[in-house]
């Protein structure tokens, strides 16, 4: 079934949407997931949930979701929407491949592999499902079913890839069995179950049209943070100017390793938003993106990208002081004021608690010194909020 929805500007976007179960998803060509897709990020609630509907798949109908992809060439597609439920499709059919080689059905195990890997038009083997961020963990690790030839590095990514992996073999040995011919059955209606979920395949013609698609979507729900949007934004913005270098993308690792390497539970949306107040412009996480959309430009995208790299750097040496390993002492304290319009602090609250405590004690001695000018609107005082950064830096062992 082929719609032509109409967007702005008076243009036409075509849209191929057809149902298709997994089987034969996997079997119509190879998947891409482009630069500006976020990593995997699935937690054990969401692969409880994505367990219970595999095994409640018992009329081979079950309904999926919707995955969106636009073409790449003849054979292959790039990934827009529905990565994160392709990906760990892929996990749990190479849990059940290795489980098959482990009780010696290798011809069942291969069977599921040329779903997982199969020859391209020029008969070259390649990976269904390709990822970018997680390569080559994901390919060597999960994908391949002989041992791994190096170690790469270990990022928050791939651990979340491995505890999903973990997470279906330790489900499939529930179905273990003395009885191997029993158990055997068991994993064989387990992929048959998995194979025949289906979903609807939206099909774009152009990368244009996928970032306008990839923004309505996540933007009218919840499945993706602001900072994923906001790098979206900054992927469409910078174009590279060789193909084999993706600036965003090795910028925005950076950026994500210097958050996660704060604590686990330490988001990006958390930096970003913090990162917006320290300039003195005072929103709420809900309208973090389209204000980033307004201020960002083909123009100042790639010196606003640095700048987020740089202060990425800085928000977690503030956050993790213990690990900051210069000569000097470095910290900033990050204050919300509201501002009275005669002039007078009305409250102060700390944006960045995770400091010590003398830090903070001090810039809120700096604060009670300092006269703040309150709002102007319309040519009138008004009340106001300010964020403002207090910097310091010091040497430890000065007297």
């Amino acid at each position: 079934m082929r719609n032509e929805l109409k967007f702005t500007k008076g243009k036409k976007m075509k849209i191929t949407s057809i149902d298709k179960d997994i089987k034969q998803l996997f079997s119509s060509g190879f998947y891409k997931i482009p630069r500006f897709q976020r990593p995997y990020s699935w937690d054990r609630d969401n692969l409880d949930e994505f367990w219970n509907d595999v095994n409640d798949n018992d009329g081979g109908d079950y309904f999926l979701g919707s995955m969106v992809v636009y073409k790449n060439d003849n054979e292959s597609f790039n990934l827009v929407d529905g990565q994160q439920r392709l990906t760990t499709i892929t996990i749990l059919l190479c849990a059940i491949r290795n489980r098959f080689f482990e009780l010696g059905e290798d011809n069942l195990a291969k069977g599921i592999h040329t779903v997982v890997e199969k020859p391209d038009i020029i008969h070259k083997q390649q990976y269904v499902i390709q990822t970018e961020t997680s390569h080559p963990y994901f390919q060597l690790y999960i994908q391949n079913y002989e041992k791994p030839d190096h170690s790469p590095k270990i990022r928050t990514e791939e651990k979340k890839l491995n505890e999903a992996f973990i997470f279906f073999k330790e489900k499939l040995k529930d179905l273990e069995s003395p009885n191997k011919p029993k158990e055997v059955q068991s994993l064989t209606n387990l992929r048959i179950k998995l194979l025949s979920l289906s979903l609807v395949y939206i099909e774009l013609d152009s990368e244009e049209d996928a970032y306008v698609i990839f923004e309505t979507l996540n933007t009218r729900g919840k499945d993706l943070a602001a900072s994923d949007l906001i790098k979206n934004l900054y992927t469409k913005l910078i174009k590279n100017a060789n193909k084999n270098l993706d600036i965003v993308k090795e910028k925005w690792a950076i950026i994500y390793e210097n958050i996660q390497s704060i604590s686990n539970t330490t988001h990006p949306d958390q930096f970003m938003l913090h990162f917006w107040l320290s300039q003195g412009k005072y929103i709420n996480l809900k309208n973090l993106y389209k204000n980033y959309k307004l201020r960002i430009k083909p123009s100042n995208a790639k010196n606003e990208l640095d700048n987020l790299v740089n202060n990425s750097k800085y928000y977690r040496d503030i956050l993790s002081p213990q690990k900051y390993k210069d000569s000097k002492l470095k910290r900033k304290v990050l204050l919300k004021l509201k501002i009275f319009k005669n002039g007078r602090v009305d409250s102060i609250q700390v944006l960045n608690t995770a400091i010590e405590q003398e830090f903070i004690d001090s810039a809120l001695t700096i604060v009670s010194r300092t006269t703040f000018s309150p709002g102007v609107y319309k040519n009138k005082n008004v009340n106001c909020y300010h964020t403002i950064p207090i910097n310091f830096s010091m040497d430890e062992d000065e007297d």
